[in-house]
C-alpha cells in the first residue's frame, strides 16, 4: 500500500477539486500520478488489468504514464492530487476506517493549497494523511486479527 512504502517520493503539481457526471471514459497515459479522495459517489477504475471499486470516503491512487478506464455510477466529487516524479507504481483503492477525520484532512489539504500553493506544506500534508492511514489500517487490522483469533479460540477449542 502507498501508506506503508517508506521510501515514496514525490512532488506536488496541482491539489484540484474535481466533478464528474455518471458514465464511463477511457484515459489516456498522462504523466502525473493522481491520489483521489472520493467525497461523494461511486466510481469502478481499471488500471493494469486490475479492477478498483472507489466508495464515498476511499481514496483511489493511480500511477502516472498508464491508461485507465473509469465509470462514475452517478455524480461524483473529489479532491485530487496530481503527483509527478512519483516513485509508487501500484494502482490501488484504500477503504479508509476513519472516514470523517480523512475528509477533513483532505478537505484542508485543499483549502490551503487553494490559498498559497505551498509544495513543501502541500507535501507535508500529504504524509501526515498517508501516515495516519498506516497507523489507522494498523490498528484496524489488529483488532481484526483478534477478533479471529477470539473465534477460532471459542470455536475449536
Amino acid at each position: 500500500m502507498i501508506y506503508n512504502f517508506d521510501s515514496l517520493s514525490f512532488q506536488v503539481l496541482s491539489i484540484v477539486y474535481s466533478k464528474h457526471t455518471d458514465g464511463s471514459y477511457e484515459v489516456k497515459k498522462r504523466p502525473y500520478a493522481a491520489i483521489s479522495f472520493k467525497i461523494h459517489g461511486s466510481a469502478e477504475f481499471e488500471m493494469l488489468g486490475k479492477k478498483l471499486s472507489v466508495n464515498e470516503k476511499d481514496i483511489v491512487y493511480l500511477p502516472a504514464n498508464r491508461d485507465y478506464k473509469v465509470k462514475y455510477f452517478e455524480p461524483n466529487e473529489s479532491v485530487v492530487i496530481h503527483l509527478t516524479e512519483c516513485n509508487y507504481q501500484e494502482p490501488e483503492s484504500i477503504c479508509v476506517p476513519n472516514r470523517e477525520l480523512t475528509e477533513q484532512l483532505f478537505l484542508n489539504l485543499l483549502d490551503n493549497w487553494d490559498k498559497n500553493h505551498s509544495h513543501n506544506q502541500a507535501k507535508a500534508s500529504i504524509f501526515e494523511i498517508l501516515f495516519k492511514l498506516s497507523e489507522r489500517n494498523h490498528a484496524y487490522k489488529n483488532k481484526l486479527f483478534e477478533k479471529i483469533e477470539k473465534y477460532m479460540v471459542e470455536g475449536y477449542s
